[in-house]
């Protein structure tokens, strides 16, 4: 079997999002650096590529190669004309602390097929919780680093 690509296993981050109770717009890259998200389109998430990596050799003739996807979750309008994000759009974050880990926590393996696109796939971690202005809305989102192991034979 073929080693899965980055955008293959990228692309079944995104389906899977898709498949998140409550998710409304799931993208593989923003459609632009100015285009906010509108209220009907949140929460949104757009899953990224890290581009870090670390390699294991698994054996005489192959390696474990992990690398971490970013799940970017944003989650809430902010009502504040500052920039900060009011209290309301915070709480908005709050459920999906624990929602986007534990669905992934089921999937360990991405569950493309019996034997998965990716020989281990952990639960995601959150790393980090922000706002974001774009073109002058400001919305609160979440940053959830998932990691993907895939093995590679020489």
């Amino acid at each position: 079997m073929a080693q899965p690509t980055v955008t293959q296993i990228k692309q079944r981050i995104v389906s899977l999002c898709q498949a998140i109770p409550g998710i409304i717009t799931v993208l593989d890259a923003y459609p632009d650096d100015e285009t906010p998200f509108t209220a009907s389109q949140l929460p949104a998430i757009v899953v990224r590529v890290s581009w870090q990596t670390s390699i294991a050799r698994e054996s005489a003739n192959a390696y474990l190669m992990t690398m971490p996807y970013i799940i970017e979750l944003n989650a809430a309008l902010s009502s504040s004309t500052t920039a900060l994000v009011n209290e309301s759009a915070l709480e908005a974050l709050e459920p999906w602390i624990v929602t986007i880990p534990t669905f992934f926590a089921r999937r360990r393996r991405l569950e493309l097929n019996d034997a998965g696109l990716a020989a281990g796939c952990d639960i995601p971690n959150l790393v980090a919780s922000t706002r974001t202005v774009r073109s002058g809305v400001t919305y609160a989102r979440l940053f959830f680093r998932l990691s993907v192991t895939t093995r590679h034979e020489i």
